[in-house]
């Protein structure tokens, strides 16, 4: 039980202080951090040997406040995020499969049992960790020896449950594509393009039992749908003029991948001519999605739309949105309520949708990107795509892959339990809520991540919390599964415990995805009021509960929440939130898209770009990890300010979605010649592929964009573009590469050391 204290909270926080760090005498060198280690345990709390690891769930609070009261005058927001599909790293253990005789399920509130049960009575009942109802133990889980401990459900916080279901009944999935072939589409060469990727991802698409179904529509200022008579032959077009009264035309539109393999080859081969000589520059995408919904009604599925025009005719046309006549805070919603129904049908029939935008001009994609957001999908934008740049396809070509290779669940309901005194005020993310803590996500993608917004609503009674997420979905081989994710949480009345544990990029992830949602209801601006009071508020509530008001206040702040401003800062540079009319509507809309949906470790390179100098790199660089397999030894990352740019040296910045490489006339021409095959003046600059490596140095820096490469398409599935810019680079060039550094002063943004002054001017009134 937890000690309740009956002095008031400065009294007792004055006897129990937290180491502080004084921001202005303290240099900082963001090298020291990692990103990904976890919290420190305070001492004399439960060690949590067999809590969930942590990418796949953390919480800003790792030690939970007792109290209210407590919890509302610390004004630390309580955040948990879930990333409960996401892909296995080199090393990771597999999650244990189990399939017990009879299922062990809390009478009362239905949790799973899990390593943090209490058992009782020799073994015969336990105590559930999350409601405190005692249960019947199932007689084979009563222990012999240490036999009984070894279960995985027993030991292991994340495991599955498979339900076997009769070959019959096995569910296949079910995918749609739906293309813009208007001209700008032919013209860029991205309908060829797409078409070759998918001819050639068709082996990769999973399809364990033979059973996988795919379908095709085409649209510009028709809708046409392909219909498969043949299992050799292309199939034939039926062309549907009617934008507005739409139905299918045939009832076996989608066929059986395996068995129609050479036909659907032979159809991607000759789609980009059969539209080669097309002129369109109308597009009737709406009404193609209402033939895809009518299509995929009843039986649920995947879209895969790839669009290049504003939908501009049809069902949902939508007209150019001037962002210097909408309100700010409507500017980021969708303009036509068509989609906003449509989506809400989608997740009705479980369809989802990942949506591949190519804008040449404005697309909005403020409103297309709900279609992904609300569904569970994936959104990516590829400006200005031409496949005559190697870049472009060689991006298009690894991301689109991985959308049709990867693994994925269908139909997922999620379930969250949690212990008494903790309740859900909000959830942010790519997910639907049925109700206060049930959720629906047509497909579960491995790259998206969900954010649960926590309050301590009650007092709470217990030494311990629990969180536990109940996930069922169908697998790829049509299985029904029951993911379980359980965590657990130490409460205290300690002060110090609380914000020594306080883990940041969990929290600075929260308040990125929360100030996506303002943005969403109430525009960019709300969102970074958000943003900088939420940092003033917590660093002043802790002021006033360990300092008087009398004593000096220079900008100590605890140890723990030292990077706060940093990545407050960080938020508000970012062009998602940035004070800048440079910034189209449609860029911020897909940048506030990648940080509501994406990982922890995703949203913090995208907020803290990693900033490697890689003209003096020492002989570790490049190297293997000693026991780490398929690692790379980076260099240190060095802090983002122009100050660490010498005049000849090389650098690489990596802020999640693009690679850049700055160099100047000054660099080592050795360096360059090898790295780019040329001498400074014959560089282009702009977006490059680096050429074959000719010696060490080359082999090095292709090593380290390889593997940044492999990580991004592995956590977030972004395959960043390489920008080399240099000295005469045009002005866009050069300062999409130097907003990358946070440190220096923009002019839509303080300097790090100015900002730390504001700070400190707002605590001091």
């Amino acid at each position: 039980m937890p000690i309740f204290e009956t002095e008031n909270l400065s009294f007792y926080s004055k006897n129990k202080l937290p180491k502080f760090t004084n921001l202005f005498n303290e240099k900082l060198n963001i090298s020291q951090f990692d990103y990904h280690i976890l919290p420190k345990l305070p001492k004399g709390t439960v060690i949590r040997s067999y809590n969930a690891t942590y990418s796949y769930i953390s919480s800003s609070l790792n030690v939970v406040p007792y109290s209210k009261s407590m919890a509302k005058k610390l004004k630390i927001p309580f955040s948990i995020l879930l990333s409960p599909y996401r892909n296995l790293h080199e090393g990771d253990a597999p999650i244990p499969v189990v399939n017990p005789e009879n299922l062990a399920i809390c009478s009362f509130c239905r949790a799973y049992i899990n390593p943090f049960v209490t058992f009782m009575d020799d073994n015969s009942r336990y105590r559930c960790n999350i409601c405190n109802q005692i249960n019947p133990l199932p007689s084979f889980y009563k222990w012999s020896g240490k036999k009984g401990m070894k279960r995985p459900e027993l030991v292991n916080p994340v495991v599955d449950y498979v339900f076997p279901m009769a070959p019959e009944d096995l569910t296949s999935s079910v995918y749609l594509f739906i293309l813009d072939v208007s001209y700008i589409s032919i013209q860029s060469g991205m309908v060829y393009t797409v078409a070759h990727t998918i001819l050639n991802a068709m082996n990769k698409i999973p399809n364990p039992n033979d059973k996988v179904k795919v379908g095709f529509i085409t649209v510009d200022s028709n809708v046409h749908f392909f219909k498969f008579d043949s299992k050799t032959e292309c199939p034939s077009m039926i062309v549907l003029t009617d934008l507005e009264d739409i139905f299918v035309p045939s009832p076996d539109l989608f066929i059986n991948l395996k068995e129609y393999k050479v036909a659907i080859e032979e159809f991607l081969k000759k789609l980009n001519k059969i539209f080669s000589f097309s002129y369109v520059n109308n597009n009737a995408f709406g009404s193609a999605l209402k033939a895809g919904y009518e299509m995929l009604k009843n039986i649920g599925g995947k879209i895969i739309a790839f669009q290049s025009i504003l939908p501009d005719i049809g069902l949902g046309a939508l007209k150019d949105r001037n962002p210097d006549e909408e309100k700010e805070t409507t500017l980021f919603q969708p303009s036509e309520k068509y989609y906003t129904q449509l989506v809400k049908d989608f997740v009705q029939e479980k369809i989802c949708i990942d949506l591949f935008l190519f804008p040449h001009q404005f697309i909005d994609i403020a409103t297309l990107a709900s279609l992904s957001r609300d569904t569970g999908g994936s959104l990516y934008v590829y400006e200005n795509f031409n496949s005559s740049i190697k870049g472009d396809v060689i991006k298009l070509n690894n991301e689109l892959t991985k959308v049709l290779s990867k693994s994925i669940g269908h139909n997922a309901l999620a379930h969250i339990n949690l212990s008494k005194g903790l309740s859900i005020v909000k959830t942010h993310g790519n997910i639907t809520p049925l109700s206060a803590n049930r959720y629906t996500i047509p497909i579960l993608n491995p790259e998206n991540s969900y954010a649960l917004e926590l309050e301590v609503s009650d007092n709470i009674k217990d030494t311990m919390v629990s969180i536990q997420l109940i996930l069922v979905h169908i697998n790829d081989k049509g299985e029904r599964k029951v993911r379980i994710i359980t965590q657990t949480f130490p409460t205290s009345s300690n002060l110090t415990s609380i914000i020594e544990n306080i883990d940041i990029c969990t929290l600075c992830t929260f308040l990125a995805k929360k100030a996506v949602d303002n943005t969403y209801y109430n525009g960019p601006e709300y969102a970074r009021h958000y943003i900088e009071n939420t940092c003033i508020d917590i660093i002043k509530s802790i002021y006033n509960l360990f300092f008087s008001k009398d004593e000096n206040k220079l900008l100590k702040i605890p140890t723990s929440l030292r990077l706060l401003p940093l990545f407050s800062l960080g938020l508000l540079n970012n062009e998602a939130f940035r004070n800048s009319k440079t910034v189209t509507p449609d860029m911020r809309s897909y940048l506030l898209s990648q940080l509501y949906s994406k990982s922890l470790s995703s949203v913090m390179n995208i907020i803290i770009p990693r900033f490697y100098s890689i003209h003096n790199l020492n002989s570790k660089v490049g190297q293997p990890i000693k026991d780490v397999k398929d690692s790379v030894t980076f260099p240190y990352s060095q802090n983002l300010c122009s100050d660490r740019i010498e005049g000849k040296g090389i650098y690489l910045i990596d802020n999640g979605l693009e690679i850049y490489l700055w160099i100047s006339k000054k660099s080592d021409p050795e360096l360059l010649q090898s790295l780019f095959g040329n001498n400074y003046d014959a560089i282009i600059s702009g977006k490059v592929e680096l050429s074959e490596p000719q010696n060490d140095y080359s082999e090095t820096v292709h090593k380290l964009i390889k593997k940044i490469r492999s990580h991004h398409i592995l956590t977030h599935n972004c395959y960043p573009a390489i920008h080399v810019v240099k000295d005469n680079s045009t002005k866009l060039l050069k300062q999409n590469f130097f907003a990358n550094l946070i440190e220096d002063r923009h002019e839509y943004s303080p300097s790090y050391p100015q900002y730390l002054n504001n700070l400190l001017k707002e605590l001091n009134k």
